[in-house]
């Protein structure tokens, strides 16, 4: 497959219940972020996920189930992007 994935790191005492990663293609980015072990409750927030350096320069974000726009700073909030859906 064209383009390349990054996986994201969370961090933090729930960054095992996060997995997130980046698929780039040319100046296309997707970015993926699911909620593990979801029985254990709602994640209690924040759970930064670190950006690679090497990642898009965007910091502004579309939700494709939602819509929602998302802004990112130095790291982005899993708990925070997981708030509509799981």
């Amino acid at each position: 497959a064209d383009g390349d994935y990054t996986p994201l790191a969370a961090e933090g005492d729930q960054a095992d219940r996060i997995c997130a990663f980046l698929r780039r293609c040319g100046e296309a980015a997707l970015l993926v972020v699911a909620r593990r072990f979801p029985a254990r409750g709602p994640l209690a927030a924040p759970v930064p996920l670190a950006w690679p350096e090497a990642a898009p320069g965007s910091t502004h974000w579309r939700d494709l189930l939602t819509g929602r726009m998302v802004e990112r700073g130095a790291a982005l909030d899993a708990a925070a992007l997981l708030t509509d859906l799981p």
